[in-house]
């Protein structure tokens, strides 16, 4: 099997799948996750909903459609994906307290995606400046960057991604092998196609 598409094969299988990035690697993320059925939801807010977020958005490209003349078609989205560095999240005097709040926001919308059938993707900015845990795990031999807001949300995640140029790195994996670097040389030739299509 290609080794890209194990990618997306776990992705498919995922609830809640991070992936980070840094900011150089910003238009091989967006490549990547352009191969996929999805749907990016933007806006947020202190009454935030994942269905409702959802039905705005469809809402809104129904309108974008009227508006140029071209007939709408239902959308066949198998992704929901939110990119943490396209939003700002309130400013806290203690990046702790960020960090919680980022945490809780996505344990929210992982409990209200797992009641639906979409898969959650959470893109996250990483830098390489490490905080007193991760320097802790780097010594027992796990180089994890620091994403977006802290780590926490590695825990709640079955898949974990990271974005190091032209390659992507799996750091965590609930259904195979992790620690694995695969290249993606190959991406722009990639085809998605759904595991039951597979299956066929």
């Amino acid at each position: 099997m290609n080794p890209i598409n194990k990618i997306f094969e776990h992705l498919d299988k995922s609830n809640l799948t991070m992936i980070g990035y840094k900011y150089q690697d910003e238009r091989i993320k967006d490549e990547l996750i352009s191969k996929l059925p999805y749907i990016e939801i933007f806006d947020f807010d202190s009454s935030f909903s994942v269905m409702n977020a959802l039905k705005r958005t469809i809402r809104e490209k129904k309108i974008e459609s009227v508006l140029s003349d071209e007939e709408f078609t239902n959308l066949n989205v198998n992704f929901l994906v939110v990119d943490l560095g396209n939003f700002s999240i309130p400013k806290s005097e203690f990046t702790f307290e960020r960090s919680r709040h980022i945490s809780e926001f996505i344990g929210q919308m992982r409990k209200e995606v797992l009641e639906t059938k979409y898969s959650l993707i959470i893109l996250s900015p990483v830098n390489s400046t490490m905080g007193r845990f991760e320097n802790l795990l780097a010594t027992l031999g796990n180089d994890i960057p620091s994403f977006s807001g802290g780590n926490r949300s590695i825990y709640m995640a079955d898949m974990v991604y990271v974005i190091e140029g032209r390659k992507i790195k799996i750091i965590k994996n609930r259904f195979d092998s992790d620690n694995i670097t695969i290249s993606l040389d190959n991406l722009k030739d990639y085809k998605y196609i759904c595991s039951y299509e597979n299956n066929n």
